[in-house]
């Protein structure tokens, strides 16, 4: 499956206050928390490449747990996005 998400199709400004919508689908997605991790910007700026980025993310989202789970190196791959 694939999916584009054009995140502002439409926008008004009316009384100084910019209004804009999100289809159902998106907005659904961005209210699920479960997606999304809480990322510390001061740490961001100090990672020098994507893949330090997406292990920073991977650690985090285990953060609550103590630990990451196991991944095997074709999982690790295919999280990094490599073949």
């Amino acid at each position: 499956d694939w999916k584009v998400f054009p995140l502002l199709s439409i926008a008004s400004i009316k009384n100084g206050i910019l209004h804009y919508p999100f289809g159902e689908e998106l907005s659904e997605l961005l209210y699920n928390p479960d997606y999304y991790a809480r990322i510390n910007l001061a740490i961001q700026q100090k990672l020098s490449c994507k893949y330090a980025w997406s292990l920073y993310e991977l650690c985090v989202d285990y953060g609550g747990v103590g630990r990451t789970k196991w991944l095997t190196l074709s999982e690790l791959r295919y999280f990094f996005g490599l073949k």
